[in-house]
């Protein structure tokens, strides 16, 4: 009986603590970093729960990054291209100015850069020159750092969409 009691408020405790965790949902996130587009293709990512669209990936692909909630539509894609393998641009996304994109909210993580995240401030003109704007299919977003062949998709999720 001594025991019970002395192991009852630890049971207590981890119950509250993942508890939290799953009420902030930080175990409904899933992320997955391929090397490049092979590697992708070999590990089945497809069949394995990577979200990432079929038709974003050019054959070029590397440093493949991706993020998502389980429980909600939010996507997050970073890889880098050859600036001649654009075809999978022209194939399914529009060019738009910036004015048209909605970013996702708040800073995600460590891989997505800061000037694409969170509400426009005002030098966001400024910040994201660098970058050219898209719309594609399936309601999301592209931005492609022209300096250095990077790509950054978006789909919004109920819970990360933010302001224009």
């Amino acid at each position: 009986m001594k025991s019970l009691k002395r192991i009852l408020p630890i049971v207590i405790l981890l119950l509250v603590i993942f508890g939290v965790i799953r009420a902030c949902g930080w175990l409904d996130l899933k992320e997955y970093n391929f090397k490049d587009y092979n590697a992708f293709v070999e590990a089945g990512a497809k069949e394995s729960g990577v979200w990432v669209p079929e038709w974003l990936l050019p054959r070029s692909a590397t440093d493949i990054r991706e993020r998502h909630r389980v429980d909600d539509p939010a996507l997050w894609v970073r890889f880098k291209f050859s600036s001649d393998d654009r075809d999978f641009i022209d194939a399914n996304c529009s060019s738009v100015p910036s004015s048209d994109v909605t970013l996702p909210g708040g800073r995600v993580f460590l891989w997505w850069v800061k000037e694409l995240t969170g509400k426009k401030k005002k030098d966001f003109l400024t910040l994201t020159s660098g970058y050219s704007f898209f719309t594609c299919k399936e309601e999301s977003f592209l931005a492609v750092d022209k300096r250095m062949n990077l790509a950054y998709f978006w789909k919004l999720g109920a819970k990360y969409n933010s302001e224009k």
